[in-house]
């Protein structure tokens, strides 16, 4: 299970899990937290995601922040310092999975994630009943197809 990242990120982690597992003559499946915002267009579902960042307490996020950035709270996800606001949002970091956009732009981002080696999302909506039921209308159909084993 992996909590997003960036490209980058996924890769690198994937790649690390994948070479302890061979040499362990094991296979294994990789799932990552997402969050979607899907709109009409990606201008929108962008808008609408910083309008999210927007409203959101930022007192809580600056907390997290300060946290995450301390040496000593033992947290890994974050090395590096990229505690952007897009990061801050989610406390899974959903959102750098890059589910945001157009059913198509969402669409194309899950294959992209399926061939690096994503194999189960778990998904996140702001609204998980409305956002459930419009990614399996406007989005899984064109993911959801059957693999060949």
């Amino acid at each position: 299970m992996i909590n997003g990242g960036t490209d980058a990120e996924i890769k690198k982690n994937l790649d690390e899990v994948r070479a302890r597992a061979t040499k362990k003559k094991r296979k294994i499946k990789f799932a990552m937290n997402a969050w979607v915002v899907q709109k009409q267009t990606d201008v929108a579902a962008m808008k609408h995601l910083e309008k999210l960042f927007a409203d959101r307490d930022q007192k809580p996020i600056k907390y997290f922040r300060n946290v995450m950035a301390d040496p000593k709270s033992g947290t890994t996800m974050w090395e590096g310092g990229n505690l952007s606001d897009r990061r801050m949002l989610d406390s899974n970091d959903g959102l750098q999975a890059g589910l945001v956009g157009s059913a198509e732009t969402i669409i194309s981002r899950i294959k992209a994630l399926e061939k690096a080696g994503i194999d189960i999302m778990l998904l996140q909506f702001e609204n998980m009943m409305e956002g459930t039921v419009k990614f399996g209308k406007n989005i899984l159909p064109a993911v959801n197809k059957p693999k060949r084993r």
